[in-house]
């Protein structure tokens, strides 16, 4: 996905309605053989598509805003050895901070595999099972003082 900012304001008397319509009707053909210029060159081997840097920029700052799990772990965990923290637990940390925050959380599914990516897990199969509950090694939630709990 990209963020293609929209940079201009065109006045009200300037506007032209059904401007999809004319553009297609006027410039349809060089429309279509730029297309169609840009697919031959993408599947060619030419395979940027980065995009321009203000296109880059405004994606990242988009990505980074709309990112809930990646701020909640940014935010309120740490990521050491020696830490774990629950499952459960870990979930329930980030609803309750999704709810403040007023973001949409990520399904408990979709966040245990965005945990397990942050921490460098390959499988679930690495999670720690302690008294039939996983625990998650190397993360702790960190409380008030700052400090992770063990």
């Amino acid at each position: 996905m990209r963020l293609v900012p929209f940079e201009r304001v065109v006045a009200e008397d300037r506007k032209i309605d059904n401007l999809a319509s004319l553009l297609v009707a006027e410039e349809g053909p060089g429309i279509l053989a730029w297309l169609v210029a840009g697919a031959r060159r993408y599947f060619s081997g030419d395979k940027d598509l980065t995009g321009p840097r203000s296109v880059q920029l405004a994606t990242t700052a988009y990505a980074e805003t709309e990112d809930s799990t990646g701020r909640f772990l940014t935010d309120t965990c740490k990521i050491a050895d020696g830490l774990r923290a629950e499952q459960s637990q870990l979930y329930g940390a980030y609803s309750r901070w999704c709810a403040e925050e007023g973001a949409t959380p990520a399904s408990a599914r979709a966040f245990a595999a965005r945990v397990r990516e942050t921490l460098g897990m390959t499988s679930p199969k690495e999670m720690v099972l302690s008294n039939s509950r996983k625990y998650c090694p190397g993360i702790g939630l960190l409380v008030a003082d700052e400090e992770p709990q063990p």
